[in-house]
């Protein structure tokens, strides 16, 4: 379609030569809705493709991180059968086939 495509991360870390660019979701549950996860994998699957990214002069190896966080404590076998299928895919599959990082964070 041309033109420019500006995508912006919610957070970005640096580690030596890797740069994790953070897309985080937040839920109010133990986490986020599906279709929140489900728009930040579109994300994920245009960040997995890059293969290098130049931020402040440095040329660094992306790292496509997607963060979870929610208001309750994140327990899998407190989860309905749709959303520990949902959340075992997302990890299992998802995340190893496509080659991202999911990072979960409860509340303290």
């Amino acid at each position: 379609m041309g033109g420019f495509y500006y995508l912006a991360v919610d957070e970005v870390e640096t580690d030596g030569g890797a740069i994790r660019l953070i897309e985080a979701k937040h839920g109010r549950g133990s986490l986020p809705s599906s279709g929140d996860i489900k728009d930040a994998l579109i994300k994920m699957a245009l960040f997995t493709n890059l293969e290098r990214v130049t931020a402040n002069g440095a040329t660094y190896n992306p790292v496509p991180t997607l963060k979870l966080t929610s208001e309750k404590p994140f327990n899998p076998n407190a989860l309905s059968r749709n959303r520990r299928q949902f959340w075992e895919t997302l990890v299992n599959h998802e995340a190893a086939r496509n080659g991202f990082l999911i990072r979960r964070e409860s509340p303290r």
